[in-house]
């Protein structure tokens, strides 16, 4: 390119500029030989080419597009669907030199709504040797009780140099939305960060710190006020004015979290320590006390609906050739509070174990799990509730073409109260076995499978009376395949349910399945009908798919769904549902 700027330029001097001046004044130019300026710059423009093509040789640039659409339709009974749907999601990759990489992750679709969380996103992930950025819409996994499973709308920094770590996050988590005093939602920002030392699956041994809060101004205070007439003075009434309804937040989390393998990865050691500050209305008072330190008011503003707790996970892991075991505990304290976690259940004590192992080279597998969990943690209620599971499972394969699996499961649930009101004391267990045989016979392959089971659940209630329920399912299938194009499957089930005084409930389903291939085997089709009969009422479903690549990487596919529902006895209700759906995908 600054070849030919160059020879341009030689150019509008040799017929302009020179022609204007007095040849006497200089010595005669020798005329310019055009054809090897032409050649020099043909030369350089194929180094050039060269070094535009080498770069890109090295630019890798791969990923997903697709779109969906969806319609839908119901007689007889109220939508409980949108009418039509539709969705866009565009996912490259472009990788530099194998060594950097940016991910771009945009996600549209017809379902979101003013009155709800926007589930549109769109995402941009560069990411280098030793290190990764997020931008725009993206969920990041910090630690189990700090930051994870929360769509953050903002920015985010991973970076991995040696053996420090280091990641930063910011954004918002949460949108304004205005649905009454409520159901409205304020809009909640948050900033996390993690230094630690290590590798994350291995020895590492990280600090973590997490702060969340709502924008109060992101709603009008007026959504919540309440005005009531209560006694005055002489007997009048006078005005009082009252909050209620949603209640803006605040949250703050420090923590740790390490790992230690030991024995070449065979003993597996893990644990994490979190403490949790969380108010639950940031207009409520705060605390006048001089035992909150200075330095605590300038992070975290302690308030009369704040609490304190903390929460602890450590688990201990064994692996081997011969079999597994593993040993956890959990204690989430009644007043934790994580805003960057989707759902946590607080008040929680766990602990559980499993030990699983093979003999005869696998012919025979076993495994046991055993589940505590119990609340009332700092005995702050009236009573303690405890839930109970063991569980064990026989894997047997005396033949390669016969499987054989035996499971069963016991589950209790107590409460130490007095009140038989309040009093919880129920259990049950299930017995289950599984065959599956292959065979062939008449010239083709067949999959036979067999299951049973028998659930029993009782609940040991002086007020409720006799709740004990039994029940019973027997399923029979059987897979064929007469070629490679075509292929077939038969399921048929009995379920019988036994209520004690309230009756019982019964029901039968067949099911049928059919799958062809055509067009070279690139056009996959598939047929199928269930049909279920109980004693309350009788559902039909029919389902057509078909899916065929396009071209390399790209795929289109159509669905067509029918359910038509007819009512038994006092239940006469009868509808009929249908949808329809395309999709297209393309993988580059």
């Amino acid at each position: 390119m600054k070849v030919l700027l160059l020879f341009t330029l030689v150019m509008i001097i040799n017929l302009t500029g020179y022609s204007q001046i007095d040849s006497s004044l200089f010595p005669g130019e020798p005329p310019l030989d055009s054809a090897a300026f032409m050649k020099l710059y043909h030369q350089a423009g194929e180094e050039e080419s060269d070094f535009w093509g080498d770069v890109l040789d090295q630019v890798r640039i791969s990923g997903e597009f697709g779109a969906f659409g969806e319609l839908y339709g119901i007689s007889g009974k109220e939508s409980r669907r949108p009418g039509q749907t539709g969705r866009i999601y565009f996912r490259p990759t472009i990788s530099l030199f194998n060594n950097f990489s940016v991910n771009f992750d945009l996600f549209l679709s017809t379902e979101g709504s003013a009155a709800r969380q926007n589930i549109n996103t769109i995402a941009l992930h560069p990411a280098w040797g030793w290190g990764v950025a997020h931008i725009g819409d993206f969920t990041h996994q910090m630690s189990r009780f700090t930051l994870s499973d929360v769509m953050v709308r903002g920015g985010g920094l991973e970076l991995y140099p040696g053996i420090l770590r280091f990641q930063l996050i910011a954004g918002q988590t949460q949108r304004a939305t205005e649905l009454g005093a409520f159901n409205s939602t304020y809009s909640r920002y948050v900033v996390a960060g993690k230094l630690g030392i290590g590798d994350g699956g291995g020895d590492h041994i990280d600090i973590n710190i997490l702060r969340s809060r709502d924008d109060q101004n992101s709603l009008n205070r007026m959504i919540f006020q309440q005005i009531d007439s209560i006694p005055g003075s002489g007997g009048s009434l006078r005005a009082d004015t009252s909050y209620v309804g949603v209640t803006p937040e605040e949250n703050l989390i420090m923590g740790v979290n390490w790992g230690l393998n030991l024995f070449e990865n065979s003993l597996k050691i893990k644990s994490e320590l979190s403490a949790s500050l969380f108010t639950k209305d940031m207009y409520s008072d705060e605390i006048d006390s001089k035992d909150v330190p200075e330095f605590m008011r300038d992070v975290f503003t302690p308030r009369i609906t704040t609490n304190a707790d903390y929460a602890l996970h450590t688990e201990l892991g064994y692996n081997s050739q011969l079999g597994n075991a593993r040993l956890a505990y959990t204690i989430v304290g009644p007043g934790y509070t994580s805003l960057g976690i989707a759902s946590i259940l607080n008040d929680r004590q766990i602990i559980n174990g499993s030990l699983s192992f093979n003999v005869l080279s696998g012919l025979i597998t076993v495994q046991t799990n055993y589940q505590r969990q119990n609340d009332n943690i700092i005995q702050q209620k009236l009573f303690t509730t405890v839930r109970d599971n063991y569980g064990f499972v026989l894997a047997v394969r005396p033949l390669r073409s016969l499987s054989i699996t035996v499971n069963t499961n016991f589950n209790s649930m107590l409460n130490d109260a007095n009140n038989d009101t309040i009093k919880v004391d129920n259990g049950g267990y299930n017995v289950g076995a599984n065959i599956n045989y292959q065979l062939d016979a008449f010239g083709f392959s067949h999959s036979l499978n067999t299951n049973i089971t028998t659930q029993t659940f009782a609940t040991k209630s002086r007020i409720r009376g006799d709740n004990e329920v039994n029940s019973q399912g027997y399923n029979f299938g059987i897979t064929t395949n007469f070629s490679k194009q075509l292929s077939t499957n038969l399921t048929a089930s009995l379920n019988t349910v036994d209520l004690g005084p309230r009756g019982n409930n019964n029901s039968q389903t067949v099911n049928a399945r059919v799958n062809y291939k055509m067009l070279d085997d690139k056009l996959n089709n598939s047929l199928s009908y269930a049909f279920t009969n109980s004693d309350a009422s009788a559902t039909s479903v029919i389902v057509i798919q078909s899916n065929y690549p396009l071209f390399t990487g790209s795929t289109v596919g159509v669905m067509f769904r029918g359910s038509f529902f007819s009512g038994k006895g006092n239940n006469s209700n009868t509808f009929s549902e249908y949808t329809g759906s395309f999709t297209w995908s393309y993988r580059f």
